[in-house]
This record gives C-alpha cells, structure tokens and sequence, in this order.
C-alpha cells in the first residue's frame, strides 16, 4: 500500500484528472469543498450527536427511574429488600445507558453521514450512508451497551473495593459502549463523501477517534469531576455525562475527517510488488 500522490483528490480539494472532467461539463461527486468547510460540517455535526445522545440519556434516566416498589414478601428482610433495590437501581442504569449510547452511535451515523454528503455532493450516496449507519449504529451501540453495563454490575458487584482502584476496566468498558459510534459514524462519513474509498479509512479514524475519547474522558473526567463516579457506565451527575458524549462524538468526528484527508492508501503497481 501506497500513499496517493497527484493522482486522488482528497476531502475539500480536487485533482487535475477532476478539473478536467469538470471542465468537460462532467461533476466528481467525490470532490468536497475547501477544507475549513467541512471541519466545520463535522464538528458541527459532533456537537448536535453529542447533545442528541446526552439528551436522549437524561430523559431516559428520568423515565426509567425506579419506584422502589416490592411485594411483602421482600420487605421482610432488610437483605431481600436491599437486594430487590440495588437490582432495580441495576435495571434503571443498564436502560438509561443503552438508550443514551444507542441513540449517540445513531446519532453520529446520521449527523457525520449528512456532513459527509454535503462534502462529496452526492444524494444517493449521503442517503444510503445516512440510512445504513443510523440504523445499524443504533441497534449496534444499544446492543454492546446493554451487554457491557451488565457485565459491570457482575463486576462492581463481586467487588466494588477493588473496581474504584482499577482504571483498565473503566477504560474497555466504556470504549466497547462507545466504539460502534466510531464505527458507523466513520463509516457514514466515508461513504457519503466518497462511496467505499473512504469508508476504510474514516472507519479507522472513527475507531481511534474513540479510543481517544475514552482517555481523555477517563482522565480529565477524573480530575474534574472526583466524585461523579466517572467511572460507572453513566456518571452520576449531568455535566460528566454531557462530557463523555462530547469526548466520543468531536473526537470521532474530527480523527474521521482527518483520516480520509491524509490516509488515502491505494494499491502498488503490480511493476512494484515483489
């Protein structure tokens, strides 16, 4: 593999082959805008998925809040009745976080596929895009969330001494909840703004767009917010939330942008493989 020199136009400029064809009166759907143009589009379209998950999120936890209800025969027991409602607390925070993450990794196919689209200028493309990762993100983050905040509960139940000390757990967990909003909102910004040529390598760039998110979410949200528990699949508070969405979806949205401007790989000649 082969970086591509003169003969591709990246995201936000355009070859000579295209000018050409241009010329002739013939359009490269391909060809995005001048580059400040769609670091704009994306960091725009980060922000709306970001406050879109987030919101989602918070109204899922208000409609998810447990009633704390139990039959007598629970109540007999100071040890049923505790397990009865660390067990619906357990429920309310699998649903709210599967809703919340769900709806980010939709959120990001759909708002990094429309920028896309406004790049490449091309409908089908943008509405297949847009389509493909809406749906398939969205199943796809509820479904590893849902998995993922179950497995915490196992976890922080077995021993909740030891989870607060441990900063890896936190880390895989949070970035297997998130990695499917890297996945298809790459993959949405890479079909829409140049079909199946970009999609590899904004999928690459939403993916570490992702791992970088959950650094810096894990360390700054830990300095900033010490008693949030930060660390749990949903903080415990509002603005940490709002902050590890922002983390995921600017940092997808602008590693994915920068891997189709400055990743493009293509084949050697066949005159250059040994």
């Amino acid at each position: 593999m082969e970086p591509i020199t003169s003969d591709s136009a990246p995201l936000g400029g355009s070859s000579p082959s295209c000018a050409n064809e241009q010329t002739s009166g013939g359009a490269d759907p391909s060809t995005g805008p001048p580059s400040p143009w769609i670091w704009a589009w994306v960091v725009v379209a980060g922000l709306v998925a970001a406050l879109m998950g987030w919101g989602a999120g918070e109204l899922a936890l208000v409609g998810f809040k447990p009633g704390f209800q139990m039959d007598d025969s629970l109540r007999q027991s100071l040890e049923t009745a505790t397990a009865e409602t660390r067990r619906q607390m357990n429920e309310a925070t699998t649903r709210s976080a599967t809703v919340a993450y769900g709806v980010l990794a939709a959120a990001l196919g759909l708002c990094l596929g429309v920028a896309g689209g406004m790049a490449g200028r091309s409908r089908s493309q943008t509405v297949s895009a847009v389509a493909l990762a809406t749906v398939l993100g969205g199943l796809a983050g509820a479904a590893s969330t849902y998995a993922l905040t179950e497995l915490f509960h196992e976890i922080f139940r077995a021993s909740s001494a030891n989870y607060s000390k441990d900063m890896l757990t936190p880390l895989l967990l949070h970035g297997g909840m998130w990695l499917p909003a890297g996945f298809f909102g790459g993959l949405a910004l890479g079909l829409a703004s140049g079909g199946w040529r970009r999609a590899g390598q904004a999928v690459f760039g939403g993916c570490l767009g992702v791992v970088c998110g959950v650094v810096v979410f894990e360390i700054l949200a830990a300095l900033l917010f010490p008693t949030a528990k930060t660390t749990h699949p949903l903080a415990s508070s509002a603005l940490p939330r709002l902050f590890a969405h922002l983390s995921v979806a600017l940092l997808v949205a602008l590693l994915a942008t920068w891997s189709i401007r400055h990743m493009q790989l293509t084949r050697a000649p066949r005159s250059q493989r040994s």
